[in-house]
Parts: C-alpha cells; sequence; structure tokens
C-alpha cells in the first residue's frame, strides 16, 4: 500500500465530521433498525460495544436511551469529541479498532455501521474473530462489509481521501462463518420502494438489494463528487455466536432477575447441553409471557391469549422445559411465592422439586415441596420463609389454600403438569378448586402426556384465551 490507509480514514473522517454528523442525524436510517434487534436479543441494561460510533448519533444515543452501558470506538478523534458532547454517559475509545482489547464474553452485543470496510481485508477476519471472542454466547453482531473484490479501494468524500478494503459477498460470507459467526436474518432493503425516503440519510446508498441466505447486498449510489472509486455495494450481516443452550435462555427486559452467568451455570451443571424440540419452541413463550396456539398438528402460530395447554409424551424433555422457564420468571430478591408447580404424585413432585433445586440454585432461587403424606405443619411454617417456587400435590395445596396458609392470588405463573394423571386419578374438583383462587392476571399452562377428551375440556374450561400445544415424540 502506498499510504497508511488508517491515516487516510482518520485524516478523512476528522476533517469531514460537520457533513457526516449532518448525514447521519436524520433518525429513520436502517442501521437504527438493526441495532434495535441486537438490543431486543440482549438482556435488561446490556453491555454493547459500538464499532465506528462516528458523532454519537443516531446510533451511541439510540443504546444509550435503550438502557445499555456503552463502550465506542471511532479511529477519529474529531468523532469522538463530537459524540462525547451528545453522549457523555458512554464510554469512548479513540483509535484503531483492530488494536482494541478486552476479555472475553465482554459484550451482550456489538454494532458497527460503514466502519469494518475501512480495515484492510487481511485484517477483517482476525479482527472479526476478536470480536466473537468479547462476545457473550448467544449475542448477536449487526455490522456491514463491502462487496467488491478489491484489496485497495481509494476514492474521496467530500474532497478528501478514503480508502476502503473488501472481499467479494461470497467471500465475506465465509469469512464471517470462519470468524465464527452463525448468520442469522436477511432482509430486503430498497430506496424508492417505500422503505427509504428521499430525506433519510442511507437513501442513495441502499438503492438495491439481493438477499442470499443470511445476507444483505446493498448498491450505493453516492453522487461521484462526494464519492469516487467505491460505487459498487455493500453487504449487512446480523450474526450471532453460537450458543449450544440456544433457545433455552431468554434475554427478555422483562426478566431481568438472573445473569446469563448464573442460568447458564445451573443448567450445565444439571447436564443439558443442547435444547430438545420441545424446549426450543416452550421456553421462550412461557418467560415473555407471549400468546400462542399449537394444535395436534405441530405447527405454531400466534394468538391473544397468555395462557398455554401443552400436550407432550414422556421424555421429550418437557420437565426441564417447565422448570427452566419457570426459573427465569422468579424475582429471587423478592421472599414472596411467585410460582406453583401442580404434579399429580408425591414421586413427580419430588423429581421437579429437585430438579428445580439443582438448576436454580445459581439464581439463588429456593423452591419447596408441600406433598401428601408429608406434615402440614411443617409446610405451613416452611412456607411463612418464603420460598419463591411451590412444587405440590393437588391434595395437599387444596389442604394449604382450605387454611389460609397458602395465597395462590400472587401467584404469576401457575403450572398444572400432567393433568391427565391427576384427572385419572379423581383429582378433577381439586384442579378446578386451585383455579378457582388464581387471579386472572397469573399465567397459566396446562400440562399433559396425552390429548384426553378430559383434558381437552379441563383445558377449554381454564384457558379461556390461550393455547393448545401439541408435541410429537
Amino acid at each position: 500500500m502506498d499510504e497508511n490507509p488508517k491515516l487516510i480514514v482518520r485524516e478523512a473522517y476528522d476533517n469531514i465530521a460537520e457533513w457526516y454528523l449532518q448525514w447521519v442525524s436524520d433518525d429513520r436510517s436502517p442501521r437504527e433498525k438493526y441495532a434495535t434487534k441486537v438490543l431486543d436479543n440482549a438482556p435488561l441494561s446490556p453491555r454493547i460495544l459500538e464499532l465506528g460510533c462516528g458523532p454519537g448519533v443516531p446510533i451511541t444515543r439510540m443504546l444509550l436511551d435503550r438502557g445499555a452501558e456503552v463502550v465506542a470506538n471511532d479511529i477519529s478523534a474529531q468523532q469522538i469529541k463530537m459524540a462525547q458532547a451528545r453522549c457523555p454517559e458512554a464510554s469512548f475509545i479513540t483509535g484503531d479498532m483492530a488494536a482494541l482489547s478486552f476479555d472475553p464474553a465482554s459484550f451482550d452485543g456489538m454494532v458497527s455501521f460503514f466502519t469494518i470496510f475501512h480495515l484492510p481485508r487481511m485484517e477483517q477476519k482476525d479482527f472479526l474473530a476478536k470480536v466473537y471472542g468479547w462476545l457473550k454466547p448467544g449475542a448477536l453482531a449487526a455490522f456491514n462489509l463491502a462487496t467488491v473484490d478489491e484489496e485497495e479501494i481509494h476514492g474521496e468524500t467530500l474532497g478528501r481521501g478514503m480508502f476502503w478494503s473488501s472481499y467479494d459477498a461470497a467471500d465475506n460470507k465465509t469469512m464471517v462463518k470462519d470468524a465464527g459467526f452463525e448468520l442469522v436474518e436477511a432482509e430486503e432493503l430498497e430506496a424508492g420502494d417505500g422503505k427509504l425516503e428521499e430525506s433519510d440519510p442511507d437513501y442513495g446508498h441502499f438503492t438495491s438489494i439481493r438477499a442470499e441466505q443470511s445476507q444483505h447486498r446493498y448498491e450505493p449510489s453516492w453522487p461521484a463528487s462526494q464519492t469516487v472509486g467505491f460505487d459498487r455495494g455493500f453487504s449487512a450481516y446480523i450474526t450471532k455466536k453460537a450458543d449450544l443452550l440456544q433457545g433455552t435462555l431468554v434475554p427478555s427486559t422483562r426478566q431481568p432477575y438472573h445473569s446469563y452467568a448464573d442460568k447458564i451455570a445451573g443448567i450445565k451443571d444439571y447436564g443439558l447441553e443442547a435444547p430438545t424440540p420441545i424446549q426450543r419452541r416452550v421456553i421462550k413463550p412461557i418467560v415473555e409471557g407471549r400468546h400462542w396456539f399449537w394444535y395436534t398438528n405441530p405447527s405454531l402460530t400466534s394468538a391473544t391469549g397468555k395462557h398455554m395447554v401443552l400436550q407432550a409424551p414422556a421424555a421429550t424433555g418437557k420437565a426441564s422445559a417447565l422448570a427452566i422457564a419457570c426459573l427465569q420468571k422468579i424475582n429471587a430478591e423478592s421472599e414472596t411465592v411467585q410460582a406453583l408447580i401442580l404434579q399429580p404424585t408425591t414421586e413427580a413432585a419430588t423429581a421437579c422439586h429437585r430438579k428445580i433445586l439443582s438448576i436454580g440454585e445459581p439464581m439463588g432461587i429456593d423452591c419447596m415441596a408441600c406433598l401428601s403424606g408429608t406434615s402440614i405443619a411443617e409446610n405451613i411454617e416452611d412456607l411463612q420463609n418464603g420460598p419463591q417456587i411451590v412444587v405440590g400435590t393437588p391434595g395437599r395445596i387444596t389442604d394449604l389454600i382450605a387454611r389460609s396458609s397458602f395465597d395462590a392470588r400472587n401467584l404469576t405463573l401457575c403450572i398444572f403438569d400432567g393433568v391427565d394423571d391427576s384427572l385419572s386419578g379423581g383429582h378433577s374438583e381439586l384442579l378446578q378448586s386451585i383455579w378457582n383462587n388464581l387471579e386472572e392476571s397469573t399465567q397459566l399452562v396446562l400440562s399433559a402426556s396425552k390429548m384426553s377428551p378430559e383434558f381437552v375440556e379441563i383445558g377449554k374450561n381454564m384457558v379461556r384465551d390461550g393455547v393448545n400445544i401439541s408435541v410429537d415424540a
């Protein structure tokens, strides 16, 4: 290379700072949509890395406004100065992004727009691998790359020399995967089709798209007077750091109670490495309180209710799915009973109790068992100590409610597991009695191994706005 490319980029952005600020100030930029996806995947108050923050708008400011802790980098000292003025809460690092160093698993997400393609392409793969290491498992990264196969692309931006470097789209895709990432999303976006307006700062930069699996390709049409030599396109990617437990841990802003490390520790200690199909399909709707219909045909469609009727054969991972979902809804700092899991027999309740204690131990969650055949006086005393989860049998829970020792009105979640066995054991009236004591706001999950007519009937009665779910073995 004839000149230091990073010096070219730094001096250019230092000298076009005011123009660049004007260009990025419009709040309808598509990059915000990509950044939102990263945030939506992250836990509450996430730590986000932004590479190429520019003057701090729109992305740095948006991340902060969404409650993120932001670590932002830019090669231009002038851009950083402008960003600090607009986003004083963020932490800023000036300099070459390739020289950055962070501890492994430091961030819940990464965003980088119009930035990585300024690195010489031989550095891009190694840099993406570094980013991969900085992210926590399951974190999303959103960034874009150029698509023209050129080691050196020299041009001008507002009269200032600029440098880009790129592989073609296919090699970019390989490079991203080789860095460890999983490509997860594709989207069409075209100026003039109603998705971008002429007043949008990215209008003319994203004029056509060819979606190729999880890749976006955009063709920019920057005015020749502003940018010369780089007019063939760039690709935008939504990528994910692979997670063996993907689908079982829900980074929902509605459930801020436990760290990712706490949740993953309990699951792995229990010996679970990868979710079963039922765990992938059931846990997230329960945790998020989302509303689903799932009929005997295993297709899934959204609905408007908050409850669930689940039919799944034995040995599908259903019990672990219910335990993991329940644990993620609990506030460990609250000494109140927040969830009830009803089991048809003492044996089933004992196994469920042990499972929740094991998986939930790193989260600091207390679970107690209220079982038929044990001392009810001890149950009453233990309930006064404030367990967050109670696992019980229908007869014992009904008895505790009748004695005013168990208040079902404050429950966030109630799971009736093994309903078919409870019904065959003659516990229909007990289930109905417990249900009668629930508030309408309590999320209800009914689970059975067989979709019997009796189970369907009780599901229709108790879950009027809910979901019927059937899972094949």
